[in-house]
C-alpha cells in the first residue's frame, strides 16, 4: 500500500500532543530497558476463561452475549488474519445496528486488507445470512461444509505453514530455522503415549496411539497430492475436520491433558504440546465454521445483514530507539486502531445508529503493550495476552481528539511508562543472569482440548 493511502500518525500540534508529559522517545527508552532485562517478555502468557455475562439490563439492549460477542468477533478476526508470524494480526469489533437488526463487522489490521480477502469475508457474510432460517439438520451441515470450504480458500496457504508442508516456503523470518513437517512431530506425541500410560495393558494406550497413527497417515497422504486448487483444498478440508475430531475425542482429550499435568517440563514435553497447539489450530477452522452457522440460526435477525467495514492503517514512523538491531520503524496495531476509533465516535455521537460493542476480538493473544494499554484505558477488558512486547509500538497523535480523548490518553501512558519503569527496576540489571528470562511464547491458542492451566502456557 501506497504511503499516502494511509492514515497519518501524528497530526497534533506539539503543545496537543499525547506525549507532553512523558517524550515518546523517553517512553520507548524505557521499553527498551525493560525488553534487556526479561529477554522482550516481561510477563507469562495469561488468559480469561470468560468474560463476565451481561446483567439483565445490558442483556436487553444487545442481542448478543458478551461471550458470545467475544467468540464472534475472535472467529472473524481469525479469519482475516492470512499472514504469517506474529506481525500479521486482525482485530475486530461487533457493532450491532439498533434499526436494522443487522451488525457491522469492524475489521482493523497493520496493513490494508487485501481485496481478495475482502471478496472472501463478504462471502462468507453471504451464506451465514442464507444459513439462519434453515432449520433442517441435513441442511445445516450442507452450510457448515460450505462454510468450511470458503474458509479453507481463504486460509489455504496459512494451513499449508501450519502443516510444514512440502508446498510451503518458509518466510523470512523463518528462513534460519529448521522446521520439520507437522506429520513428523507426531512420532514425539506416540512417544510420549508410553510415559502418560507406562502399562502396556493399561486401556487408553492403543486407542490413544492408534488415533495419532490415523492422523500422522492422513498428514502424509496429504504431501502426495499434486499442487493444484482441486484436490488440494478438498484433502485440506478433510485434514481439518480430522484435526477437529481427533481433537474432540475423549481419548485425545484425556491424554492432552493428563500430558499437561505430567511432571517437570522437559523440551521432549513442550515440544510434545506445541504439537498438539497446532493441531488445535488447524482443526479450529471447524470449529469455527459450526459456531457461526450456530449463532446465525440463533439469532436470524441479526444475520439478516453483515456488513464489513474496514479501518485504513496508519502510516509506519522511523525510530532510532530499538531492543533489536532491525526494528527501526513502529506501528499502530490493530487492536489500538479500533480503540481510538471508537474513542472518535463516542466524542461525536457519530455511532447512534449502532450499539457500541463491549469487546476486541484478534486472531492473536495481546502483545505486553496492547494489553497494558487496555487495562488502563477502559473502553475494553483485555482477555488475555501472550507476554511478548513489540516496542515498535505507538499510539495515534491526532489534531481530532478533543481535550477529554488527549487527556485520558496522557494518563494512560503515563500509567503504562509508571509499569514498565517499576518492573524494569524491580527485575534490576541482570548482568548476564537468566533468572528473569522466559523461552519465547506461542503468541496464540485454540483451545479445543480444554487443557489444564499451567504457569509455562496459559494462566486463568
Amino acid at each position: 500500500m501506497a504511503e499516502d493511502e494511509r492514515s497519518s500518525i501524528k497530526t497534533a500540534a506539539l503543545e496537543d500532543s499525547i506525549w507532553r508529559d512523558i517524550p515518546e522517545d523517553t517512553f520507548r527508552q524505557h521499553l527498551v530497558t525493560l525488553e534487556e532485562r526479561t529477554n522482550a517478555i516481561p510477563i507469562k502468557p495469561w488468559t480469561l476463561s470468560s468474560k463476565e455475562d451481561d446483567t439483565l439490563s445490558t442483556a436487553n439492549l444487545y442481542t448478543l452475549t458478551v461471550n458470545e460477542e467475544q467468540k464472534l468477533a475472535d472467529d472473524f478476526a481469525y479469519l482475516a488474519a492470512v499472514g504469517e508470524g506474529a506481525q500479521s494480526v486482525a482485530a475486530v469489533c461487533i457493532e450491532e445496528n439498533t434499526s436494522s437488526q443487522s451488525m457491522c463487522i469492524r475489521l482493523a489490521a497493520a496493513d490494508a486488507v487485501d481485496t481478495k480477502v475482502k471478496i472472501h469475508l463478504e462471502e462468507v457474510g453471504q451464506l451465514l445470512t442464507s444459513s439462519r432460517i434453515c432449520t433442517c439438520q441435513g441442511m445445516t451441515n450442507s452450510y457448515i461444509n460450505s462454510l468450511l470450504t470458503k474458509i479453507i480458500e481463504l486460509q489455504h496457504y496459512k494451513l499449508l505453514g501450519r502443516l510444514r508442508s512440502c508446498k510451503w516456503q518458509k518466510p523470512k523470518y523463518l528462513s534460519r530455522t529448521h522446521k520439520k513437517p507437522l506429520w513428523q512431530d507426531l512420532d514425539n506425541l506416540i512417544h510420549r503415549v508410553q510415559h502418560v500410560y507406562p502399562r502396556k495393558n493399561h486401556p487408553r494406550q492403543g486407542p490413544v496411539i492408534q488415533r495419532l497413527l490415523c492422523l500422522q497417515e492422513m498428514l502424509k497422504a496429504l504431501e502426495n497430492i499434486p499442487p493444484g486448487r482441486g484436490n488440494e483444498l478438498a484433502s485440506l478440508q478433510e485434514v481439518v475436520q480430522d484435526c477437529y475430531r481427533f481433537c474432540k475425542s475423549q481419548e485425545i482429550e484425556h491424554f492432552a491433558t493428563t500430558l499437561e499435568a505430567h511432571g517437570s517440563r522437559t523440551p521432549q514435553l513442550a515440544a510434545a504440546l506445541k504439537t498438539l497447539q497446532q493441531i488445535e489450530k488447524i482443526g479450529a477452522f471447524q470449529r469455527i465454521a459450526m459456531g457461526m452457522i450456530a449463532r446465525s440460526q440463533t439469532y436470524p435477525s441479526l444475520f439478516s445483514r453483515i456488513e464489513f467495514e474496514y479501518m485504513q492503517p496508519y502510516s509506519v514512523q522511523s525510530t532510532e530507539i530499538g531492543y533489536e538491531r532491525w526494528a527501526k520503524t513502529i506501528h499502530v496495531h490493530a487492536e489500538i486502531q479500533l480503540i481510538v476509533h471508537y474513542d472518535l465516535m463516542s466524542s461525536t455521537a457519530g455511532i447512534s445508529c449502532f450499539k457500541p460493542p463491549r469487546t476486541v476480538g484478534t486472531s492473536k493473544y495481546l502483545c505486553y503493550l496492547c494489553f497494558l494499554f487496555m487495562s488502563h484505558h477502559g473502553r475494553f477488558s483485555p482477555n488475555n495476552t501472550h507476554g511478548r512486547l513489540y516496542d515498535q509500538w505507538t499510539i495515534p497523535d491526532l489534531a481530532e481528539y478533543d481535550d477529554a480523548i488527549r487527556q485520558g490518553l496522557r494518563d494512560v501512558i503515563r500509567q503504562m511508562d509508571s509499569d514498565v519503569t517499576e518492573l524494569a527496576n524491580d527485575i534490576g540489571p541482570r548482568q548476564g543472569k537468566r533468572d528473569a528470562w522466559r523461552s519465547e511464547p506461542m503468541t496464540s491458542r485454540q483451545n479445543l482440548l480444554h487443557l489444564l492451566p499451567s504457569e509455562s502456557e496459559v494462566e486463568s
